[in-house]
C-alpha cells in the first residue's frame, strides 16, 4: 500500500509561493537538496512536471500552476486563519474545529460572510487532531466543532444536527477504465484505490462494509487531506469515495465521473458541537446560522 505523504504538497505550495528554491528551503527549515528531492518525488507520483528553472528561480508548468491554484486555498487553512479586525483592545475570538474535508467544504465557503457580519471577531479555522473533538470544545479550546455521526453523545454538548450527507465512488476523467461497468466490493482492492488514512470516519464504517462482507480492506493510496485526495483523484492516480457534497464542483465540471457500484456507501450525518456554558452561545448561534445558509445555497 502506497501513501501519499502530505509533507511533499506542503513543499511543493512553498517552492510556488516564492518562485525559489532556496527561500523555500529557508521557510521549510530544510536544506535545498532535500526541497529537489522531494519535488522530484512528487512529480514521480503524479506523473508529470511541476516547475522549470529559470534564472530567477523556477517557474511553473501548465500542470503545476493548475495543482498549485486547485490547492492553495486549502493549504492556507491548514494553519489557523485568522480574520477580522485587531483595531479593539479586548478582541473577541471564536474558533471553529473539525477535519480538514469539512472546514473546506461548510466553513471556507462561507468565510467572506461570517468575516462581514462578525467584523470585530478573530475567527480560528482549526483543524482537528488526533484529540476527541468533543474535549476540545469541552476544554472552550474550540468554540464550534463539526463532525459527522459522532460515536458518543456528551450531555455537556450541544449538537446541532445540519443534514445527512451522502459518499459516492468516484474517478477523475483522466483515469483508463471502464466508467460503465457496475463495480463490486470485491473488485475495489483490485484497483487503485484512495481512501483517507486510518482511524477517519468513513475509513472506519468502510472497514466495517468490508469486514461484513468478509473482505479485507486494503486500499493502494491512504491521503490525510481532502483536499489531496480531490487533486489525485483528478489526476488520473486512481478512484476514490467523496462526498457527494463536497465534491458537487468537480462532478458539475466533468472532472469527477460517478462509478456504478453493487453495494451502498453508508451515509452520515453531520452534526455542529457547542459547549452549552461556553459564554459567547448567543453570537456562536449566528454564526451557526450563517454556516445552515451556506449548505442550503
Amino acid at each position: 500500500m502506497s501513501n501519499i505523504n502530505f509533507e511533499l504538497y506542503k513543499i511543493f505550495y512553498q517552492v510556488g509561493l516564492y518562485k525559489n528554491i532556496t527561500r523555500a528551503a529557508k521557510e521549510l527549515y530544510i536544506s535545498q537538496p532535500a526541497v529537489t528531492q522531494h519535488l522530484r518525488k512528487l512529480e514521480d507520483e503524479l506523473g508529470y512536471k511541476l516547475f522549470y528553472r529559470t534564472r530567477q528561480g523556477v517557474e511553473f508548468t501548465k500542470e503545476g500552476e493548475e495543482l498549485f491554484n486547485n490547492i492553495k486555498y486549502s493549504m492556507e487553512c491548514l494553519e489557523n486563519i485568522k480574520v477580522g479586525s485587531n483595531e479593539d483592545n479586548q478582541v473577541k475570538r471564536i474558533s471553529i474545529g473539525g477535519s480538514h474535508s469539512i472546514l473546506m467544504a461548510l466553513i471556507v465557503p462561507v468565510l467572506e460572510k461570517i468575516k462581514t457580519e462578525f467584523e470585530k471577531y478573530n475567527i480560528k479555522l482549526l483543524r482537528n487532531s488526533n484529540e476527541p473533538l468533543s474535549n476540545k470544545i469541552l476544554n472552550n479550546i474550540i468554540d464550534i466543532g463539526v463532525t459527522t455521526s459522532p460515536k458518543k453523545f456528551e450531555e455537556q454538548i450541544e449538537y446541532i444536527e445540519l443534514k445527512e450527507i451522502e459518499y459516492l465512488l468516484v474517478c477523475g476523467k483522466k483515469l483508463e477504465i471502464d466508467k460503465n461497468k457496475i463495480i463490486k466490493l470485491e473488485d475495489l482492492n483490485q484497483m487503485p484505490l484512495i481512501l483517507p488514512e486510518k482511524e477517519t470516519s468513513i475509513s472506519n464504517e468502510l472497514n466495517n462494509l468490508f469486514n461484513r462482507n468478509n473482505i479485507k480492506l486494503n486500499p493502494k493510496y491512504e491521503i490525510s487531506s481532502f483536499g489531496l485526495t480531490i487533486e489525485a483523484i483528478k489526476s488520473g492516480l486512481g478512484i476514490g469515495i467523496v462526498n457527494r457534497q463536497f465534491a458537487k464542483k468537480e462532478l458539475e465540471d466533468g472532472e469527477f465521473i460517478e462509478l456504478k457500484t453493487n453495494f451502498e456507501i453508508p451515509k452520515r450525518k453531520i452534526y455542529l458541537m457547542i459547549n452549552k456554558n461556553n459564554k459567547n452561545r448567543k453570537d456562536i448561534y449566528k454564526m451557526i446560522d450563517i454556516i445552515k445558509e451556506g449548505m442550503i445555497s
